[in-house]
This record gives structure tokens, sequence and C-alpha cells, in this order.
């Protein structure tokens, strides 16, 4: 039997009508240390047991959301929902990420971001700043978007593409 990478404690806050627990790392894993607490998750199929994935300090991931792989989630960033975060990537800042989104492989996304409906967000795609995306668009190699941008509809943003400063990509 796998001995677990983590356990709830006693903190619990109430958030969006779900009841969320604070975490505490039981062992070693990636940059995490035994004995260091973690941000807050509702159920445990939230975090994967396995790898080196985590939810940091005041992150959040509530409803059906799962983080697992190597993928962290920092700051006061909230992954809820259907949303998935894994592989290696990274969310941070004050990010919402939810509906069924999708974020794997090297993705980044920080700053004030705004991913609902069922994007799906990888390679080594960038998203920051105050950005929307929703719909269903693919957001992939070494795409950035960034600075008060929308992206919706059916739209492939990929390769070096760079979306920003008030620009809109659609379909």
């Amino acid at each position: 039997m796998k001995e677990n990478k983590y356990a709830f404690t006693d903190e619990v806050i109430e958030h969006n009508n779900s009841i969320l627990h604070r975490i505490k790392a039981l062992k070693n894993f990636g940059n995490v240390k035994k004995g260091d607490f973690g941000g807050f998750i509702e159920r445990e199929n939230n975090l994967s047991q396995e790898g080196n994935c985590w939810v940091y300090s005041k992150a959040k991931v509530y409803n059906n959301a799962k983080v697992y792989d190597n993928a962290v989630i920092f700051g006061k960033a909230e992954v809820f929902d259907d949303a998935e975060v894994y592989g290696a990537a990274r969310i941070f800042g004050e990010g919402y990420i939810y509906g069924k989104t999708r974020v794997y492989e090297n993705a980044r996304i920080n700053g004030n971001t705004f991913i609902s409906d069922s994007p799906k967000i990888y390679g080594n795609a960038e998203i920051c700043g105050n950005v929307s995306i929703y719909d269903t668009p693919h957001i992939c190699g070494n795409a950035i978007i960034c600075e008060n941008a929308h992206v919706f509809g059916k739209v492939l943003v990929n390769g070096d593409s760079i979306v920003c400063e008030n620009e809109d990509a659609f379909e």
C-alpha cells in the first residue's frame, strides 16, 4: 500500500458553498517538505496522492476539479467545477480555472485570469495578465496570451502566436 503524501488538517473554510480543508505534507516530494502546509481542497479526489502535484498556501481546488501528475497551483488561484490541471502545468496569481478547462503539459497561467467552459491550454503556452478565455479554444505551442486579451470560440492559437494588449481572438 502506498504512503499518502498529504493529509487534511483541522483547518477548514467555507468557500462558494463548499467546505475546504487545508492540507499538510506527510513526506518530502518535489519542492515540498514533510510538515509543509498547503492550500485548500474539498476532497481527496481534488489532489492526487501520486506525483509531485501540490496546492500551495491560499490556492483552492474544489468541486470535481483535479490536480495531478506534477502540476502545481500557487497564490490565490482557484480551480473548480470539472477543470483539470496536470502534466507540469503551473497556475498562479489570482486565476480562476473552471468549467471543463484542461491545462496540461508545460502550460503556465499567471495573473488575474478567467478561464472557463472547455478550453485546452497545453504545450508551452503562457497566459498572463488580465485575460479571459472561454468557449472551446485550443492554446498551444509557444503561444502567449497576455494583458487584457480575450480568446473565445473555436479558435486555435498556436506556434509562436502572441495575443495581447486589448486584442480579441475568436472564430
